[in-house]
């Protein structure tokens, strides 16, 4: 199966709950084929591109098994917690790549 990836430009404000002080928007690469919150990298978390109403949420993600838990890198942000669904239903992909780009 061929690499589906796209990329998705994310807002100063979102971009700080995972990158807390870098001041800037962000660019990231997503690996669409990979929404399973298996590790891509052994002892590593994924982050990952979610749909949350209307918009995404750029957060790392565990299950349980009533819900979806995603959290930010940086702790003054809350966690977010979505009602359990199909991972693909709500997994846009896997962040492969980060560009941050000054405010």
């Amino acid at each position: 199966m061929p690499w589906q990836s796209l990329t998705l430009d994310v807002d100063a404000a979102e971009a700080e709950a995972m990158w807390p002080g870098a001041g800037a928007r962000a660019t990231v690469l997503v690996d669409r084929h990979y929404v399973t919150l298996a590790p891509y990298r052994a002892g590593r978390r994924n982050i990952f591109v979610v749909r949350q109403d209307s918009g995404i949420l750029v957060r790392y993600a565990e299950s349980t098994d009533e819900a979806l838990v995603l959290q930010p890198r940086d702790p003054g942000f809350p966690a977010v917690v979505l009602p359990a669904a199909s991972l693909t239903d709500v997994i846009v992909g896997r962040v492969a790549q980060v560009s941050l780009k000054a405010a």
